[in-house]
């Protein structure tokens, strides 16, 4: 175990916010605070994010995480990273530059989220319900919005 008694914090510009955590193991008081008993390298969080406000074009989107951690010495550190990318309204633009690894994962952690709540078998709040709508809505909104040959 690389450090212990981790505690990590998001921050995102004004307008957006955690909507949910989407890792295994973790405590979280607030949306965008978890607490978990440790972490090493191969500890990843997932944090969904919602805007409450519409975002411009080409503005500048600032997020920020904080993770404070013991180590194994029991000296307290803080470690940031700062993230800054450009808002887009335009779907193509966001499909060409969305990470499709970290679309699947997310799209994994919440139905294995929703395993653990609800029958796996239920037709609309399912697993396969929730998957099977998520896959078919992001490929309709890339035939709508990217595809040469759709009906715009």
């Amino acid at each position: 175990m690389a450090a212990s008694e981790a505690i990590v914090k998001v921050r995102t510009s004004v307008g957006l916010r955690v909507d949910k955590v989407l890792s295994a193991g973790v405590y979280n008081t607030v949306r965008s605070e978890v607490e978990c008993c440790g972490v090493d390298t191969h500890t990843t969080f997932m944090f969904a994010l919602t805007y409450d406000s519409a975002l411009k074009e080409d503005e500048r989107v600032h997020y920020q995480l904080a993770v404070l951690h013991t180590t194994p010495c029991r000296k307290r550190k803080i470690r940031v990273h700062n993230l800054t990318t450009i808002a887009s309204p335009k779907p193509t633009i966001v499909f060409r530059n969305c990470d499709i690894e970290a679309v699947v994962v997310a799209l994994l952690k919440e139905g294995v989220d929703r395993a653990l709540t609800c029958p796996l078998s239920e037709e609309n709040s399912g697993v396969r319900g929730y998957l099977d709508n998520a896959v078919a809505n992001s490929l309709f909104k890339y035939r709508m919005h990217c595809s040469p040959a759709s009906p715009k």
